[in-house]
């Protein structure tokens, strides 16, 4: 969400129009940064409670085209 969409999608009243309306005024690809995070994020036992936990971790298997 681009930074003036956010109070308008937080709105409980939003009609199907102005979702769409939100959701086609998107921040292009090139503004999104992504990487890949620990699998502990999916854990259930607290491992996931952690500052670091959206660090970028590399694994050998996956291949992302950035």
């Amino acid at each position: 969400l681009q930074d003036d969409d956010i109070e308008v999608w937080l709105d409980n009243g939003l009609k199907e129009s102005d979702v769409n309306k939100v959701i086609e005024d998107d921040l292009p690809d090139s503004q999104i940064n992504t990487w890949p995070i620990s699998k502990d994020l999916y854990k259930r036992n607290g491992e996931a409670d952690r500052a670091d936990i959206t660090d970028r971790v590399d694994y050998p298997d996956l291949q992302i085209k950035y």
